[in-house]
């Protein structure tokens, strides 16, 4: 297995490698088995830079081994405009179905229902009339 990392060829030693569920991530390390003293100054970099370097690699390398889910994935904006849809299909479904209720009023002759109040009135007097109830 290897891995390209600043121009530099590395080589991941495969021995300590027990698959996804290790205790300990795989070593890398330079061509020729070096440690990653060494590996660093091969690289050009500071010793911490390279074990930042090494966390990266090592983190890609087990994302990618990692089981990815088949087909589309859904994302925000697929939901939002199917829930969009669904809202305007149940919409003109409403809208179906309050004028067939109507047109089934006239025709079997119930009277319309009123129309309710709007604004803070019709809720006072509603509420005037449940709270003063004389029994």
């Amino acid at each position: 297995m290897a891995s390209v990392l600043a121009g530099k060829r590395l080589v991941v030693s495969e021995e300590r490698w027990n698959g996804p569920g290790a205790s300990h991530p795989p070593e890398v390390i330079s061509p020729g088995g070096a440690a990653p003293p060494q590996a660093a100054e091969v690289l050009g970099v500071s010793l911490p830079r390279y074990y930042q370097l090494e966390d990266r690699g090592v983190t890609g390398l087990t994302l990618a081994c990692e089981a990815r889910p088949r087909g589309r994935q859904a994302d925000a904006q697929t939901e939002l405009h199917a829930l969009k849809k669904e809202n305007e299909r149940l919409k003109k479904e409403l809208a179906r179905y309050q004028s067939l209720v109507r047109l089934t009023q006239r025709t079997v002759g119930v009277p319309p229902r009123p129309r309710p109040r709007s604004g803070k009135r019709g809720r006072e007097s509603f509420l005037w009339t449940v709270s003063c109830d004389p029994r």
